[in-house]
């Protein structure tokens, strides 16, 4: 499938990094990811859910264009998040589109047998990044890759998780940790530097330009403008 962003593009080479043999792709839009996996061989069979009729008819509409072969292997389903997910049905399951504690809601209200039976999550939160790395570690997943893409100016996080037995792994995160991905700080990632140094600009601007900043608000921002400091540090360590 030819035309599709950058950031799809990222989403589904991270996806193909692992082996998978069926997806579920829970805010599906156009459906574009479970099509392209399926035309490259990558999965054997697919989910696509949106919970509004439009996405659902372009995403059908896109996969009958891909050919029949595309097409039978995809149930679509009108649903809000996991709910009408069977066990089994999916071992890789991508929710991506909407906010971090939207993804948080919709796997708190996951069925628990559903949840059991998905080996790997992709997110792609849009907001709310920090706190929902905290919320997914205190459900007990274990991020295991975080990838990081800029499209039209502005900074996509994919995040990948798996579901793990062990507790307190959050107990070694920083703060900066949360708010950026401790993976992407480790790797040193270059693409995280550009945008720690396009954050650190946007505070600098805000304190430059406003002189009657609220005590605490200004005190925020300098707390805000060290952290990433500290980050920046680490490269040039």
């Amino acid at each position: 499938m030819t035309g599709i962003s950058k950031r799809l593009e990222c989403l589904i080479e991270m996806i193909k990094s692992r082996e998978s043999h069926s997806l579920a792709d829970i805010g599906c839009d156009h459906g574009f990811v479970p099509i392209n996996l399926l035309e490259s061989g990558i999965i054997e069979k697919a989910v696509a859910v949106d919970l509004r009729d439009g996405p659902l008819d372009r995403a059908r509409q896109n996969a009958r264009l891909a050919g029949a072969s595309v097409a039978s292997k995809i149930r679509f389903s009108k649903s809000d998040g996991l709910r009408d997910l069977r066990s089994g049905e999916a071992d890789t399951v991508v929710i991506t589109g909407m906010g971090g504690r939207t993804i948080v809601r919709i796997l708190e209200e996951a069925q628990e047998e559903v949840l059991r039976s998905i080996k790997r999550f992709v997110f792609g939160p849009q907001s709310e990044q920090d706190c929902f790395r905290r919320d997914i570690l205190d459900m007990g997943f274990n991020i295991s890759e975080e990838r990081l893409i800029k499209e039209g100016g502005k900074f996509y996080n994919f995040i990948e998780a798996t579901q793990s037995t062990i507790t307190g792994s959050k107990n070694c995160w920083s703060e900066a940790d949360f708010i950026y991905g401790k993976i992407l700080i480790e790797r040193r990632d270059i693409l995280l530097l550009e945008k720690l140094e396009s954050d650190r600009e946007l505070i600098m601007r805000i304190i430059s330009s406003s002189e009657s900043l609220p005590k605490d608000r200004l005190e925020e921002l300098l707390s805000q403008k060290k952290l990433i400091e500290g980050v920046i540090q680490l490269y040039e360590a």
